[in-house]
């Protein structure tokens, strides 16, 4: 532990500013009445413990106290305090300044452990055995003898034997009451489990029932399956009946199959007719116009006396050839297309026939859907047969393996009644 080198104080009861330099040894404060020695006491416990508490010791007229307490060591302990600030600035040798705030009524670790000089608690009570006041009795005179040897026994470490008897008696009494509580738990255990010395047994049929009870389940989803396909096989069934009966509704028309080729050839046949129909009219469009011009012609013919000159005779007589030319052709396409009125006479016959087949046609194409309807549905009538066949096999399987098993357990597994090798044994789904 360091000795104190200097003390400096600023606005702290009657100090405006004192500064204190502390030779080796002892030191004493030698000053008139109210001169300010106790002052520096409670300055010195105050930047060393923290005491007193409060602001009462600044200076009257002053917001801010300042006592700063430099070791030999060369470490400086500030304690400042205002109406704001409270805290405390420790300075090692280095220069390196530390601040603590909020530290309430206590003293920061780090300052004690730089002074060196820590208080004693007994009974809620602080004891600063390395500190005296003026008016304070002389160490430990004032004090019982219980308080003495708590007081030495903490100074000398005696204290902690006797903390840890304390502690060890108290842990020896839970522990003892514990043991008693674990040892009555004991009882009731043993009793408990006396109840229980068949339940190896009651295990296994537990075990042997539980596995019984699986298999009855995995048969029971089994039949639940094959009632679904049941379902579905007789859905496909009322399917086929239905088909059935349009097959038969629709069988009157197979017999047009024929018919309906020669309609289709007939069709065609109309179709050309439609082409024909419509060059017709082309050259009925032609015709008038060869009736235009002949009759152009016919006027010309009118004025053919009145031409004077040979040479517009000889023109008009080229123009007429050319005329008489174009009159023949016309002549012979007029034929043809009469020969082709004449054979149009049937069309109104043959337009009542196409659109009949074209009815058949279309119920030709009914019958050919019903016809792919009819051949899937069969095929998933026969798929659906061959898979209830083996549902059924596995089941029937299944049940035999069932009766065999109650067999050999001889033992119902839902009731517990006993079953003799001569029961018959049935299962009824």
């Amino acid at each position: 532990m360091a000795d104190f080198y200097k003390l400096i104080i600023d606005n702290f009861q009657a100090h405006d500013h004192t500064e204190i330099d502390f030779a080796l040894g002892l030191n004493v404060l030698v000053g008139p009445s109210d001169s300010g020695k106790s002052a520096v006491l409670r300055a010195l416990r105050w930047v060393l413990f923290n005491q007193p508490r409060g602001m009462d010791f600044i200076q009257v007229g002053s917001s801010k106290c300042r006592v700063q307490l430099i070791l030999t060591d060369g470490i400086k302990i500030t304690r400042v305090r205002s109406n704001r600030v409270n805290r405390y600035l420790l300075t090692d040798a280095a220069g390196k300044e530390q601040i603590f705030e909020g530290f309430g009524n206590a003293v920061p670790e780090e300052v004690i452990k730089a002074h060196g000089m820590r208080a004693i608690k007994l009974a809620d009570q602080e004891h600063l055995i390395n500190f005296g006041m003026q008016l304070d009795p002389p160490f430990m005179v004032a004090d019982s003898p219980g308080g003495k040897a708590k007081l030495i026994g903490a100074i000398s470490g005696a204290e902690v034997f006797d903390y840890a008897f304390k502690d060890a008696t108290q842990d020896r009494t839970v522990a003892l009451t514990q043991l008693k509580e674990i040892e009555r738990k004991g009882v009731e255990l043993s009793q408990l489990i006396a109840g229980y010395k068949d339940l190896t047994t009651f295990e296994q049929k537990v075990v042997c029932a539980e596995a019984l009870y699986n298999n009855v389940q995995l048969k029971v989803v089994l039949q639940q399956k094959i009632r679904t396909q049941q379902e579905r096989l007789l859905l496909f069934n009322k399917d086929k009946l239905i088909l059935i009966q349009q097959i038969k509704e629709k069988k009157e028309f197979l017999h047009f199959t024929p018919l309906i080729e020669q309609m289709q050839s007939k069709a065609l046949a109309y179709k050309n007719l439609i082409k024909l129909r419509k060059a017709l009219d082309a050259a009925r469009e032609e015709k008038s116009k060869v009736e235009q011009q002949t009759y152009k012609c016919n006027i010309i013919l009118q004025e053919k006396d009145r031409i004077i000159n040979t040479q517009e005779r000889n023109d008009v007589v080229t123009t007429l050839k050319k005329i008489r030319i174009s009159w023949h052709s016309v002549t012979k396409e007029r034929n043809y297309i009469t020969k082709v009125l004449s054979k149009r006479q049937d069309l109104a016959s043959v337009e009542k026939i196409v659109s009949k087949l074209n009815e058949y046609g279309q119920q030709l194409k009914m019958l050919n859907l019903l016809r792919k309807k009819q051949v899937y549905n069969l095929e998933r009538l026969t798929k659906g047969r061959n898979f209830y066949k083996l549902r059924k096999k596995e089941l029937q399987q299944t049940e035999q393996q069932y009766v065999n098993l109650l067999n050999e357990l001889q033992e119902c597994p839902l009731c517990g009644t006993n079953l003799s090798k001569t029961d018959k044994i049935k299962l009824n789904y």
